[in-house]
């Protein structure tokens, strides 16, 4: 699994304990935003064709139900 994500976090000033946790932060708010975690995770244990279907079956229903309770 290759992923094209790139993040990229300016050095902060102030003292080092300071600047990593300011840029340890900023980092795990850009993977987040970007979606790598949710990612590995989506792809972290082989899903047969079966398994796929049913999910997407749960998911649409679901998605359904979401919009007739807007309506």
């Amino acid at each position: 699994m290759a992923s094209n994500c790139k993040v990229t976090i300016e050095d902060s000033k102030g003292r080092p304990e300071e600047r990593f946790k300011i840029m340890l932060s900023k980092f795990r708010k850009n993977v987040s935003d970007a979606g790598v975690i949710a990612n590995w995770k989506k792809h972290q244990f082989h899903e047969t064709k079966g398994e796929k279907r049913r999910r997407r079956h749960k998911e649409s229903m679901l998605q359904r139900r979401k919009e007739n309770s807007k309506l």
